[in-house]
């Protein structure tokens, strides 16, 4: 399924980091560009254990479909 996240912050990043570790397509939007790009880039701007290792792995098997 493909789901639309709307704000990448303290919700919406690991909310989208659980739908894709679930084997959803997720797509995440958001105002601020240099917070997504960031994301984008593998760099997560807050802290939740774990959260950086999820989106690495969902962020690499995005860039490579």
């Amino acid at each position: 399924m493909r789901v639309s996240v709307i704000g990448c912050g303290h919700l919406g990043i690991p909310h989208a980091a659980a739908m894709a570790e679930l084997g959803h397509d997720v797509v995440g939007v958001d105002v601020d560009q240099a917070k997504v790009d960031r994301l984008n880039a593998g760099q997560c701007p807050i802290f939740e254990t774990g959260l950086p290792e999820l989106l690495a792995r969902h962020i690499a098997s995005a860039l490579t479909t």
